[in-house]
């Protein structure tokens, strides 16, 4: 009568396995249980979850805001432009690329509401923006001399272009 409920007699050393002994809980089932869920989670998040992202698509943004066309050297002139990410997939770091030549210097670079950065390489990088979101980027730019400059700006991910590139036309007086 012992020997069926999971209790050793003493003349026998045989036992009775825990899952065979009524009113205890089959521990078995639970561990496979969550080892089965934590199973079909990851098959949801690495598997079936990428399939209905967009991922695969580059990102994409423009810039806005005017450039006025004439300046006076050596005078600073703030611009302030809008960064806008038209894809559906976040950018980081948000680039935007600025060029016109070895007369021009750009200082006094913010990003966004309070982030402050700095030209590296041609290019003033710095934070991330999600999908469909804008950001405004405002810097001062100086031309040392006289002369007819091309001002070039470029949104970037990183160093590569992610979208058109503008051409505006400067003259410095």
């Amino acid at each position: 009568m012992l020997h069926d409920i999971g209790v050793e007699q003493s003349s026998h050393a045989r036992r009775v396995p825990a899952w065979k002994v009524p009113f205890v809980p089959p521990y078995r089932e639970p561990v496979l249980f969550v080892v089965g869920l934590l199973l079909l989670l990851a098959i949801l998040e690495f598997i079936i979850a990428p399939l209905f992202t967009s991922n695969s698509t580059p990102p994409s943004a423009q810039i806005s805001g005017t450039v006025p066309t004439t300046l006076t050297a050596g005078k600073g002139y703030q611009l302030s432009l809008d960064y806008e990410n038209l894809g559906e997939v976040g950018i980081s770091p948000i680039c935007l690329g600025v060029s016109g030549g070895p007369e021009l210097s750009v200082s006094s670079i913010v990003i966004g509401n309070s982030e402050p950065a700095t030209l590296h390489n041609g290019a003033i990088c710095g934070g991330y923006l999600g999908a469909s979101e804008p950001v405004n980027f405002r810097f001062t730019i100086t031309f040392a001399a006289p002369g007819n400059y091309v001002l070039t700006l470029s949104p970037m991910n990183s160093s590569r272009i992610v979208g058109p590139v503008r051409h505006d036309h400067v003259t410095v007086k």
